[in-house]
Formats: structure tokens, sequence, C-alpha cells
């Protein structure tokens, strides 16, 4: 079995030592970091919580600076950001720990020129410290050519150095904008995206909308397994019949393309 395969069977090995890091700002909808603290206490999985009003990328920084080389592996979760059981956290642990490399949720920077380029995202992230050095303990600051924690990956992509990305499942509801995020060559992602090894992500659940994550976590307290179909999927034709009557112009072109390409080269 893979080992970023879920499963909830209890393992033969000691239990693992496991901890999470999550910040949120000041003024962030109370409602949200409630969930997630009543999420990861029913599955068993700690926390530490930051609140304060701090870049991303420096916060991550100063977090890796102060337990990295205590602890060997340093991990984040966004606070719209769940877990669906303590083993799936545990089982991205093991990965990391076996490989002594890094995991993260897949996802790229919409908002950028490098937009097709996929990485290891900070939404939930776990690092080894052997991996950390070998890439030059880079910061977790964006850059102009990536987002927060995206130089991680940028290194291990050029220098061929392994990793881990979960990849999404689908998601439930369309950005603001109205058309989904592209990832990279795989497909798209959206509000409420559920990740393969049973992880989710709500976007924009900081900002005041709790509804899709108040009803992932409702499942999640009462131990329901992560769904396995959703209204939109990542990679699908129907996805793409869908949305095309929505989508720009441009947008409708690339997706008529794409439908004939897959006509011909699949049959």
């Amino acid at each position: 079995m893979p080992l970023w395969t879920v499963t909830d069977r209890a393992y033969s090995e000691p239990r693992m030592q496991i901890e999470l890091n999550s910040l949120y700002w000041p003024g962030t909808n109370p409602e949200v970091p409630r969930i997630h603290r009543a999420c990861f206490q029913h599955i068993g999985v700690p926390v530490k919580y930051t609140e304060k009003r701090i870049r991303h990328g420096r916060w991550m920084d100063r977090v890796i600076a102060e337990r990295m080389d205590r602890d060997g592996i340093v991990a984040f979760v966004d606070i719209d950001a769940l877990a669906y059981s303590r083993a799936a956290v545990e089982n991205t642990f093991r990965y990391v720990e076996q490989t002594k490399s890094f995991l993260g949720l897949a996802q790229s920077s919409n908002h950028l020129q490098t937009r097709m380029r996929i990485f290891a995202a900070p939404c939930f992230l776990v690092i080894s410290k052997h991996a950390f050095d070998a890439l030059g303990r880079p910061s977790m600051m964006p850059t102009k050519f990536g987002d927060v924690a995206q130089e991680l990956s940028t290194r291990a992509d050029a220098t061929g150095f392994p990793y881990r990305t979960l990849y999404p499942i689908g998601f439930r509801e369309m950005p603001p904008h109205g058309t989904p995020w592209r990832l990279g060559n795989y497909g798209h992602f959206g509000i409420g995206t559920e990740y393969e090894g049973g992880f989710f992500h709500n976007y924009f659940g900081r900002e005041g909308k709790i509804d899709t994550i108040s009803e992932v976590a409702a499942a999640i307290m009462e131990d329901r397994a992560q769904p396995a179909a959703l209204q939109y999927v990542s990679r699908d034709d129907k996805f793409w019949t869908e949305v095309s009557e929505k989508a720009p112009a441009p947008e409708r072109r690339l997706q008529k393309w794409a439908r004939k390409f897959r006509r011909v080269f699949t049959g």
C-alpha cells in the first residue's frame, strides 16, 4: 500500500509524535478557528496556533528556525484546511520521515507568470530537516516567481529532489470570479477542494464564508468518510462541458481545443 494511501486501521508501529502549526490573523471570523480546533481535537492531532498579524511566509520561517533542528520535521496547516482523520496526518508524517523529503497539497499560483507550475502548498505542508538542508534552507517568503513556500518545490524541481504532492479529487463551488483555478496541466481546483489522502481546503474560509467548511467539519465530527464525488470533478470531460458556456471567450476556445485533443488521442 502506498504511504500516502489513507487507512483507518490501527498501525502496529508506536503512535507517532505529530504536531501541526497554524496561523490566523486577528479579525478572522472566530468561527473558523473554533471549527478548526474542534476538528483536530476530535481526530487527536495537536495543533499549535498563532494569532498574529504577520506575513505568512515570515511566520513559517520563524517556526522553522525555532523547531526544525530540534524536531526534525515541521508541519503547517491553514486555518481553513482540515484532515478527515489522524491516520491521514500520520501517513504524511510517515512518508516524510521515511523518504527524508517533504509533502504538501498540490496548488498553483494563478496570479503569477509561473501559474502552470504545481507545488507543495503551505495549506498543508510537512517538511523534513534533511530536505530543508539539502535544498539550501530556503525562505518560505513569496518571490516574483512563486507564492508562499513555493521556493521549496522550485528548488526541488530544479535539482531533481523527489517530493510528494497530494492532488485534488474535486471541489464544491466556483471561485468568486466564476471560473475555476487552474492546477497546471492536471486540472482545476476551487472553493471547498477535497484532496486525495483525506484532506480538505476551503479557500477564502478565513474571510467570513463558513458554510462549506462547517459542512465538512460536521462530517469529520461524525467520523464520516471523505466524499468520493463532488459537484465539480478536478479532471473530467463533463466538467469542461459544464463550465464552457460560462467561461470567457479565450477560455472557451481552449476548452473546445482540449476536448478535440482528447477525442483524437483517446478515441
